[in-house]
């Protein structure tokens, strides 16, 4: 009952408001227009305060997926790099996506199995990788097929 005398108080008050404000500026006001105007406008704001509300927490645009959509025995980093591939082997046009991926992985490998980053040894890392993941991990975009995927995986375990 609280808040249905708050909210035709607040009604009353902001109609006076507006039709004071009108006057004054040499308007000739309809009143029962005015006042529909305003309590549409006060309905559509009372309509957001409700759903919104102050207590209820902040939706999050971005969440984590709820293990259950999980498969079992999947992490979170297996299900990315799941849906990565699925993404680059379905995509339209080619992205750099996935070789983003294994020149990250390849990075790793090189900096802690033989001390070389890319960046410092560029001519060193080149030979360590091989022409062909160095082509795929430093060329332009381009669709992988699996082979071509499984083959650069495999030298990048292979480093």
């Amino acid at each position: 009952m609280k808040s249905v005398l708050g909210r035709v108080i607040q009604y009353v008050v902001l109609l006076a408001a507006t039709l004071f404000y009108l006057h004054a500026l040499d308007h000739d006001p309809q009143p029962v227009q005015v006042a529909m105007l305003v309590l549409l406008a006060l309905a559509l704001v009372w309509l957001w305060v409700d759903a919104l509300g102050t207590s209820a927490p902040t939706p999050r645009l971005f969440t984590d997926a709820p293990p259950a959509s999980r498969e079992a025995g999947q992490d979170p980093l297996t299900a990315a790099t799941v849906r990565l591939l699925e993404l680059h082997l379905s995509s339209r046009r080619p992205n750099r996506q996935l070789q983003v991926q294994l020149a990250g992985l390849a990075d790793q490998r090189l900096l802690h199995v033989h001390g070389v980053r890319r960046e410092v040894e560029p001519e060193r890392a080149r030979e360590l990788l091989g022409p062909d993941l160095t082509s795929i991990i430093e060329g332009p975009a381009m669709r992988l097929n699996p082979s071509r995927i499984e083959s650069a995986v495999r030298r990048i375990e292979e480093l």
